[in-house]
């Protein structure tokens, strides 16, 4: 339950000033590269989206955009609920735990929740579809898939913007990460950490998370799949520098690779929420911090108790 302790851990941090003064720093700067880079390469990328579509049978566009939007919505759903219920309750959940040192109320507060908004967007499920068709009608497009070639080259812009500041923020937050152990591990060691090792991986992870976005293209059309997928790419592009930026820093012991990729994982949900993943960054590094060190204390605790 090290896990759960950390997120709960990490939220609470993420309020700190420095770390939300860093990140919207981090995503404005991006934001403002990448909508210079869209006015220069809109038109290339449409086109290389509609001929990616043009692969993909007719009937098989016209029902993906409305499912895609209904996946979108139903995952927002319950990240804003969670991040709500978690930002205005985190004091009460960490008393809570300090106290009972049981974690599983966690996963049933989060069970209950995805479990509500399962079944309130499935049983309406035909309802919502129709209200999405019907939004999708009344925009200023002439063909379905001229619609959907359009929505996939945003989709496109987003990850890649997504990745962008997940990739450069190590960069610039380690005095922040540094501050933080220090409030509240005073004995703790801290190393100088090789930048360009961080920036190795980071273009190293880039690069191969452009290459497997437009190869695994067909799936981001298939509901619920097309959720997976994002995620697995974007797992795959932080995990080595949020990683090697934690260990080095603080001089941690290794993960294994389950590990990684669940705490990567979790990081990357965040940036289903527009805005908000801006924070993603910030909060998959203090996650990786949190739970390489508790795990690190629970290891030290128990060679001291034998």
């Amino acid at each position: 339950m090290n896990f759960l302790y950390s997120i709960i851990l990490s939220i609470q941090d993420l309020s700190k000033n420095e770390i939300q003064k860093k990140s919207i720093i981090n995503g404005s700067i991006w934001l403002i590269l990448w909508l210079v880079i869209i006015f220069f390469s809109w038109s290339h990328m449409t086109s290389l989206t509609q001929k990616l579509l043009s692969w993909i049978p007719f009937t098989f566009i016209r029902y993906s955009g409305s499912y895609f939007i209904f996946t979108l919505l139903w995952i927002q759903a319950i990240l804003i609920t969670l991040g709500i219920i978690f930002y205005i309750f985190n004091r009460f959940i960490e008393r809570y735990l300090e106290k009972t040192h049981s974690h599983y109320f966690i996963l049933v507060i989060g069970s209950i929740i995805v479990l509500f908004y399962t079944f309130l967007f499935f049983y309406y499920k035909d309802s919502f579809l129709l209200y999405i068709a019907h939004f999708i009608k009344i925009l200023p497009f002439q063909s379905i898939e001229e619609l959907i070639s359009i929505f996939l080259a945003i989709l496109f812009y987003y990850m890649l913007f997504s990745v962008s500041i997940s990739l450069t923020l190590p960069l610039i937050i380690n005095n922040s990460l540094k501050n933080i152990a220090y409030e509240e591990y005073p004995e703790i060691k801290i190393q100088k950490i090789k930048k360009t090792k961080i920036l190795y991986f980071s273009l190293r992870n880039l690069a191969f998370f452009i290459i497997l976005s437009f190869i695994c293209y067909p799936f981001l059309l298939i509901p619920v799949i097309n959720i997976a997928t994002m995620l697995f790419l974007w797992t795959y592009a932080i995990k080595d520098t949020y990683y090697h930026t934690v260990k080095d820093l603080f001089n941690l012991d290794d993960l294994n690779k389950k590990e990684k990729y669940l705490l990567a994982l979790f990081s990357a949900i965040l940036n289903f929420i527009p805005l908000i993943n801006i924070y993603t960054p910030a909060f998959g590094l203090l996650l990786f911090y949190h739970y390489m060190i508790e795990k690190k204390e629970i290891w030290k605790k128990s060679l001291f108790y034998y």
